[in-house]
């Protein structure tokens, strides 16, 4: 009886059988080489829920790829034995171009494995920041509205069972009234192996940003993706969170106005005590 093959195992047969390869009739003995990993006792925390299923389908590959190229080699080796008529030649070129796949197969799957764990990263970073933070902010270009000695407060919180960050900012010392002052909201998430950004701006839209962090991971950068709603007051752009250290990170808003005039808000935060 032939095995079932898990979606991820579906995949890579399908890959095996577009490629032209020779495929072994798995059975229900040998998929017990092909298995997963020990189930832990409890629950993975989840950030390293994303480390396990990684380890996981990489098992998966690895052992299908033995079996396969295992396989493929008895069965040309068979096929090209003199006085059978498949040539040697095309034997060998079948088994280089396997081998040429097999490779781009793992090189595109650790990419998107890397791309998974640098997000996952970088959500833990900015997860940490969870607080009350105060600060100065230095707006360019100047005259926006705003004075030279404001400071604002800015408050991270984590929520979902660690599945989102909530940033809120207001100016220091004003009223708890979202109805009269500004108050935005943003929540951060990770899609998939994206770490996301949606702002819910005061201006009454919702723009997306998708991060990219450094190699250091102390900054995380988020760049625009897309925006709900109208723009005729403008919308946030652009932002970046670099961690100077636990009680200190800095924050950097660029905001697009109406004319596609950038201005930029610059937020020094000292952890509140």
């Amino acid at each position: 009886m032939t095995r079932d093959y898990p979606p991820f195992g579906q995949r890579v047969i399908f890959f095996f059988r577009a490629s032209g390869c020779f495929l072994p009739p798995f059975r229900q003995h040998e998929s017990k080489e092909i298995v997963h990993l020990p189930d832990s006792p409890s629950p993975a925390p989840p950030k390293v829920q994303i480390v396990i299923e990684f380890e996981k389908s990489l098992t998966t590959l690895l052992a299908m790829l033995s079996v396969v190229v295992k396989y493929n080699t008895k069965h040309l080796s068979k096929r090209n034995t003199p006085g059978t008529k498949c040539k040697g030649a095309s034997g060998e070129m079948r088994m280089k171009c396997l081998r040429l796949m097999l490779s781009v197969v793992l090189v595109s799957f650790a990419t998107a494995a890397c791309a998974q764990s640098g997000a996952q990263k970088s959500f833990d970073s900015l997860k940490a920041l969870a607080g009350t933070w105060q600060g100065p902010v230095t707006i360019l270009p100047k005259g926006s509205g705003m004075g030279e000695n404001t400071t604002m407060q800015v408050s991270l919180r984590v929520t979902s069972r660690g599945n989102a960050l909530v940033h809120e900012m207001k100016e220091a010392g004003k009223p708890e009234d979202p109805a009269h002052y500004d108050h935005p909201v943003t929540m951060l998430y990770l899609d998939g192996d994206r770490l996301l950004l949606t702002h819910y701006c005061d201006a009454g839209n919702r723009p997306r940003m998708v991060a990219k962090s450094s190699p250091d991971g102390k900054t995380v950068e988020f760049d625009f993706l897309d925006l709900s709603g109208g723009t005729e007051h403008g919308h946030m752009d652009h932002a970046v969170f670099t961690i100077v250290d636990p009680n200190h990170h800095v924050e950097d808003w660029t905001y697009m106005m109406p004319g596609d005039k950038r201005m930029h808000a610059h937020f020094d935060l000292a952890r509140a005590k």
